[in-house]
């Protein structure tokens, strides 16, 4: 199958386009997620949280260390009032065990770190390389106070010498 210059440019834009309004567009239109994978529901004494986490990867293999590996966290409030998302105090989470020792953003940071409105996200992406230098199978997700994120697999081959 062939496709064309100019559609792959149609292509390009519409989706660009999809993305420019889906990230100016921060309001509420959906109720919340209930039952679906990542969403946990958690009850405080101040308000109902319902928070969706996710994680990816920039690639699901890597050859010898991989120091270009990218993990991208997510977190959407899909609850009725804004939260504290505590990603300060929340742990990654590799094979099963929690790292102790995990600082998942050093950079600048808005208003939503510490309060995510209802029907908002953040995203951020950290380095993470170094710490899969050792060939291997990795199951990775994120937790934190109200959330989990389901689990996201990176596999790291042995160098070819």
């Amino acid at each position: 199958m062939r496709i064309s210059l100019p559609l792959l440019c149609l292509l390009g834009f519409l989706l660009m386009a999809g993305y420019v309004m889906h990230t100016q567009d921060r309001s509420v239109k959906t109720k919340p997620v209930n039952g679906k994978a990542g969403a946990v529901q958690t009850v405080n004494n101040e308000t109902d949280r319902e928070l969706w986490a996710g994680i990816s990867s920039n690639q699901p293999v890597f050859r010898g260390s991989p120091t270009n590996l990218n993990i991208t966290f997510t977190l959407v409030n899909d609850g009725q009032a804004a939260v504290d998302p505590k990603i300060d105090t929340a742990k990654l989470v590799v094979n099963g065990e929690e790292l102790s020792v995990f600082q998942f953003m050093d950079g600048p940071r808005d208003d939503r770190w510490n309060s995510l409105p209802p029907g908002d996200y953040i995203l951020f992406a950290r380095g993470s390389g170094e710490m899969f230098k050792q060939p291997g199978i990795y199951r990775l997700s994120w937790k934190g106070e109200g959330f989990q994120s389901p689990e996201i697999v990176v596999r790291v081959l042995p160098e070819i010498k």
